[in-house]
């Protein structure tokens, strides 16, 4: 890297020149297949073959990389940088296990396992407390102890990209860090979290299943918690989502767990039909931009909105034989208040107009076929419950969730 850089790897500007590099690079490589830098995320370059059909992907982060493709494309791929750089490039294949800035990632013709049970286990300690310092429960932290905990935090923080099942916890005692009067107890309560984690950690797999052939569709599961009655309340509810991969048709259950969120919504509510509407709308805005992004992998780039308009002022449609959205998004909740209304004629007169806003962008959704439907799901079989509930009261929603990490969803109704 410090050689194109021309000033050594410690310069500002050195990741930056390296990544235009790489571009350049990946532009050149020619043959049997070509690289395609992708617009949705310019660190993704597609893998295309001689009639542009999709056969691969290569990610890159400053001097690391990660792909996937099919065996003549990772070749291909792999002697083009070895010609550029010769042996300085370290090669790992699948079924091989390795370490990716404190995850462990594993793969094979399964599909793909992420885990930090060792990041868990080496990196995570409790928090000293002497034994009267423990028994001084409602007592402010100092200062120092205040230093040790947001370490703690960002250290769980962490964690959580992989532990989705103890997101809850986590955001619990995110926000003790940040409470001026936090006492002793959420001391005691990041060191039980702590300890929770390093019993459990080695069951904690998030698995990737490799999804059978078929056509792709996007799943975002959403739930919204209960109104709370903290003091410090300040209207905006607790809202979790789920966002999930799968192909059409499939019986077998099989998802990719894409990503989860766990936090406050980004607007007041005065009512739980409020925050489960919020939720979902989130959820699904969240949800267009990956389907954007694998629709641009799997089917090409589209013409621009300037492409399109350059393209009808010649007397020719850009898009002919082309869908808009190939790969669409079924939004699911366990709220029928909002099934109802979405699906509904017209709107409630007395509804909210922020509500109003919200019914009206998911009923455009089903409109323009980027959203499939938006289904409603019995609640006690909500996989997102656990990510904004207690943990005593989603004994049952959080095998569902556990579920779901391990690479397997059917939907109850």
């Amino acid at each position: 890297m410090s050689g194109v850089a021309e000033g050594g790897s410690g310069h500002e500007e050195c990741a930056e020149v390296w990544y235009d590099y790489l571009a350049e690079l990946f532009k050149s490589f020619r043959g049997e297949f070509w690289l395609e830098r992708s617009r949705c995320d310019p660190c993704v370059f597609w893998g295309r073959s001689a009639d542009e059909a999709f056969c691969g992907a290569v990610s890159i982060h400053v001097d690391d990389g990660r792909g996937r493709g099919s065996d003549a494309f990772v070749e291909w791929f792999q002697a083009g940088m070895e010609e550029q750089f010769g042996e300085g490039i370290e090669w790992s294949r699948g079924g091989k296990r390795e370490d990716f800035v404190g995850v462990e990632w594993g793969f094979d013709d399964d599909g793909t396992w992420l885990s930090q049970h060792k990041y868990i286990e080496n990196e995570l300690k409790e928090i000293e407390l002497s034994k009267d310092r423990f028994k001084q429960r409602h007592a402010l932290i100092t200062e120092e102890e205040r230093d040790h905990l947001k370490s703690l935090v960002g250290a769980l923080r962490w964690v959580a990209k992989t532990l989705c099942p103890e997101s809850h916890l986590i955001h619990l005692v995110t926000r003790s860090a940040h409470d001026q009067e936090a006492t002793v107890d959420s001391l005691r309560f990041a060191n039980k979290i702590v300890r929770i984690l390093k019993r459990t950690c080695k069951d904690c797999v998030w698995f990737l299943p490799r999804l059978p052939p078929g056509e792709i569709r996007l799943l975002s599961v959403t739930d919204a918690g209960e109104e709370p009655d903290s003091v410090h309340f300040d209207g905006k509810w607790v809202g979790g989502k789920l966002l999930m991969a799968q192909v059409k048709g499939d019986q077998s259950g099989k998802v990719d767990l894409l990503g989860w969120k766990l936090s406050k919504l980004p607007r007041v509510s005065h009512s739980s039909f409020d925050a489960e509407t919020i939720i979902a709308a989130d959820g699904v805005d969240g949800a267009i931009g990956v389907s954007l992004f694998i629709d641009e992998g799997l089917f090409g780039q589209k013409p621009t909105l300037l492409e399109r308009r350059e393209a009808q002022c010649e007397g020719w449609d850009a898009m002919a034989g082309r869908k808009e959205f190939n790969v669409q998004i079924l939004a699911q909740t366990d709220a029928k208040c909002l099934t109802t209304r979405v699906h509904a004629l017209t709107l409630d007169q007395g509804m909210r107009k922020a509500r109003k806003t919200d019914i009206s962008d998911l009923k455009d959704g089903l409109e323009l076929g980027v959203l499939e439907d938006v289904d409603h799901i019995a609640g006690v079989w909500n996989p997102a419950d656990p990510l904004t509930k207690a943990a005593s009261r989603t004994a049952q929603t959080m095998g569902r969730l556990r579920e779901v990490v391990g690479g397997m969803y059917v939907a109850m109704h």
